[in-house]
């Protein structure tokens, strides 16, 4: 059994170390996930939360589909390009708090791993880190125990990708 934080131990400095004092940044909660955790971690967690989100979303609107149909509609709203543009959208309307602002960037600037194949393109680099950015904002939102503002903040993507006769 793996505990729920993605807390990781590093050595401590020795006591007698001379070296200038850092720069005092904001103090972040000790509960926020980016003390403890990667953007890849934070966006790990996004991704799974947000997937849920839009599988039952579809579920519920659409009792008549198959599995196969499901899984199709449920695709099209979690790819890298659709959570770019939800968050594209969900920025230009000033939506975010500072912090969420803050969380989309930390998680877009974090290292990127192997690009899938589809986004190696032109502006795929930038759609991925774009969608990471999301992801880390799902993620930050459910780690941080706000599930309703991270509710509100799928349900915001989901209106932005779909109209209500894709559902």
């Amino acid at each position: 059994f793996f505990p729920l934080s993605c807390d990781t131990m590093s050595s401590s400095a020795s006591s007698k170390s001379t070296a200038k004092p850092k720069k005092i940044r904001a103090v972040k909660s000790p509960k926020d996930p980016r003390r403890r955790c990667a953007p890849a971690s934070v966006a790990y967690v996004g991704d799974s939360v947000y997937e849920m989100h839009c599988r039952t979303v579809m579920c519920n609107h659409g009792a008549k589909l198959t599995p196969a149909s499901l899984h199709e509609q449920t695709q099209r709203l979690v790819t890298a390009e659709a959570q770019a543009s939800a968050l594209r959208a969900i920025e230009g309307m000033s939506w975010l708090t500072p912090d969420e602002n803050d969380v989309a960037r930390w998680g877009a600037n974090g290292s990127v791993g192997a690009l899938p194949r589809r986004l190696r393109g032109k502006d795929g680099v930038a759609t991925y880190r774009k969608a990471t950015g999301f992801e880390a904002v799902v993620g930050w939102l459910h780690l941080t125990e706000q599930y309703e503002r991270r509710d509100a903040f799928m349900q915001a993507a989901i209106d932005h990708l779909v109209s209500d006769e894709d559902l």
